[in-house]
């Protein structure tokens, strides 16, 4: 259940880079970065796509094929200036100020995407199952919902935050995309400093 735990928290922050994109770019950075925000927007999957690869190299590891995995990063490695490379031209041509970012946002993603898949095919069963794919499936739901939402309540300003939290919560709660019980579990174990079975 590692992977339901890394889902469970990657997904909700990347929801949270999405949509809080320009909230974050203009209180870090302050409104001269306002182009940045659709790249920031874009690689907001990408911190997903970055938690799954970390624990599917860890198993890959664990199960002897660590040259697999050296494989499939030194692929990672060829790919991604090949895609900055052509993408970050393209995305400047394309959309002006902000397009270099938004190119290599893309890349970036892509980058992540092919590691994913890459690690996923060789793993075939040991990391992703039927039940991971189904919380996986209605977490991606939910934040579909949230950011349909977010984009409806427009007029509502800041206030479209805590609307987003707490319907992304009862989503995912409700449809049983996370185990409440077990999580709660986890965390009184930790505050006990008790050993997880």
């Amino acid at each position: 259940r590692a992977m339901d735990a890394v889902l469970a928290i990657a997904v909700p922050i990347a929801l949270t880079l999405g949509v809080g994109a320009s909230l974050i770019i203009r209180i870090a950075f302050g409104q001269s970065f306002a182009p940045s925000v659709t790249s920031l927007r874009l690689l907001a999957p990408a911190f997903v796509l970055t938690y799954v690869t970390m624990l599917q190299a860890s198993v890959l590891v664990r199960i002897g094929r660590g040259w697999v995995l050296t494989a499939i990063v030194v692929a990672t490695m060829l790919l991604s200036p090949l895609l900055n490379l052509a993408l970050i031209p393209l995305g400047l041509s394309t959309f002006g100020t902000g397009g270099a970012g938004i190119g290599a946002s893309i890349a970036q993603l892509l980058t992540e995407f092919f590691s994913v898949a890459a690690m996923t095919w060789v793993l075939r069963g040991h990391v992703l199952d039927r039940t991971t794919l189904v919380h996986f499936g209605k977490m991606v739901v939910a934040a579909m919902v949230v950011i349909a939402a977010h984009v409806a309540m427009l007029p509502l300003h800041g206030w479209r935050y805590p609307i987003d939290v707490l319907l992304y919560v009862s989503i995912v709660v409700g449809w049983g995309a996370v185990d409440v019980r077990a999580w709660a579990e986890v965390i009184r174990r930790a505050l006990r400093r008790e050993p997880l079975s």
